[in-house]
């Protein structure tokens, strides 16, 4: 068997598929900046509808910059679930490629959902702003718009809010497809690795091929969380928005509906991290126990080493809120909802 220095150089010196590393390592720089202006802008927004017109523009633009590069990481999972076909079951592997392809679709309707969303915004709040120096409620007090106007467009407000939610619903269901897909490749691969009729060249091409989806995962994590941060601000400004004219008549509702969908989330995410977190303990015990016939035992710790050296799923992707497990959750979402009470019977006194 081959040497364990030997090993290492070749696995260091395999590439992956041409071109993988520019999409990987290009634009990740600019997207981290992309996603803080998008967050602080998202924040700033609840100020006026100008601002918020406005951001809804920015971050549909920066969605669609890298809607190219978030669907080249899903082709890439896509080759690396076809090149490790043998090691499950076809069915199993066209449910995986059937979950990848759905993935792709659900981009696509986020990216064409965020572009009606904000486009339309814009030009059903911010052209009749600039263009008279007027909100739409004083342009309609004035016969400047007819009556029914002021319906019609806070429908479309509300119908464009509701939009801009479901978006980051989407995004968090697309983040826990692909990691989920991720961990069954990663399972898969560990129990190849644990069969006793393994050549050293296929070893060496389950370590490459470990490598690749490990870069591919991490990749596409990452930009996804740039992703969610962004929508994330668009629902926190809201929430903003909301307690800021909580003397509206319908606030109190809109919070009681929305976050009980941020809780789910957060709880449905909070629970796949720890699954996730077992397998990972699981899969390590299973590759350093494996008996690995007549291989020294620093070969094995390095196969150990190269399968963990995957950072470690977040509870909670957004990167501004950190790790966020079920008791503090709970004990963020319960004050909320009491001060909700509260403002809402200040209101009704």
């Amino acid at each position: 068997m081959q040497s364990a220095e030997g090993f290492r150089k070749t696995v260091l010196f395999v590439s992956p598929s041409p071109g993988y590393a520019e999409r990987r390592n290009g634009p990740s720089e600019r997207g981290k900046a992309g996603c803080w202006l998008g967050g602080i802008s998202g924040l700033y927004h609840s100020l006026t509808d100008s601002t918020a017109a406005f951001v809804l523009v920015y971050d549909t633009i920066f969605l669609m910059r890298y809607r190219r590069e978030l669907l080249s990481y899903v082709q890439e999972a896509v080759e690396l679930a076809m090149e490790i076909e043998e090691l499950m079951a076809p069915s199993k592997l066209q449910e995986m490629e059937k979950d990848i392809l759905n993935t792709a679709h659900l981009l696509q309707f986020i990216f064409t959902a965020g572009a009606v969303h904000a486009f339309v915004t814009f030009f059903l709040f911010l052209v009749p702003t600039i263009v008279n120096g007027e909100s739409p409620s004083p342009l309609i007090e004035r016969n400047i718009l007819p009556p029914y106007a002021s319906t019609t467009l806070y429908f479309f407000q509300d119908l464009f809010v509701f939009i801009g939610d479901s978006c980051y619903v989407l995004v968090e269901y697309v983040h826990l497809g692909t990691t989920l897909a991720a961990s069954l490749m990663f399972r898969m691969l560990a129990a190849k690795f644990n069969s006793e009729s393994l050549s050293d060249q296929q070893l060496r091409h389950l370590v490459v091929l470990h490598q690749r989806l490990v870069d591919n995962n991490k990749a596409l994590q990452q930009r996804l969380s740039g992703v969610t941060l962004v929508l994330m601000s668009c629902v926190i400004s809201g929430l903003v928005t909301s307690t800021m004219s909580l003397m509206a008549p319908d606030t109190v509702m809109y919070m009681y509906l929305i976050m009980p969908t941020l809780v789910f989330m957060i709880a449905l995410k909070c629970s796949v991290a720890d699954e996730l977190l077992s397998w990972s303990a699981a899969l390590a015990d299973a590759v350093y126990a494996s008996p690995w016939l007549g291989s020294p035992q620093s070969f094995r710790l390095m196969i150990l080493t190269v399968l963990t050296r995957a950072q470690r799923p977040q509870i909670v992707a957004v990167r501004f809120l950190g790790r966020l497990d079920r008791p503090i959750a709970s004990e963020i979402f319960k004050r909320w909802y009491t001060f909700v009470q509260v403002l809402s019977e200040y209101r009704e006194k």
